[in-house]
């Protein structure tokens, strides 16, 4: 026996094609079968969901330090291109938020 949507030998007997998955015997026309053949498929699918919407959050959780890391990354610069003056608390908070490395540096900065 053939399959009449993909044209795969297929056993006698068989209500989905193992080729294209389309059901053979309803006689509606060419439907997709849920079942793949792989089981917990959709126990996977679900868990990769659950990781995606675990991710989706903590990267919303990311972009709010985003809000104060840009103006300090501003603040910086302004001192370096305009000779502003910087202070030991800003040179504190750029130490704990927003760069180790950068904030050693400010606080070496006798400026």
């Amino acid at each position: 026996m053939f399959c009449k949507y993909c044209g795969t030998k297929i056993d006698t007997g068989v209500r989905v094609c193992p080729h294209c998955h389309n059901v053979l015997d309803d006689g509606v026309g060419p439907q997709m079968n849920t079942y793949r053949g792989v089981e917990g498929a959709s126990t996977l699918r679900l868990l990769a969901f659950v990781f995606a919407l675990i991710n989706l959050i903590l990267t919303a959780f990311c972009i709010i330090p985003l809000c104060w890391t840009i103006p300090m990354t501003i603040h910086i610069y302004r001192g370096y291109k305009y000779n502003d003056p910087i202070s030991v608390a800003f040179k504190i908070c750029t130490l704990l938020f927003l760069s180790l490395i950068a904030g050693i540096l400010l606080l070496c900065d006798q400026d």
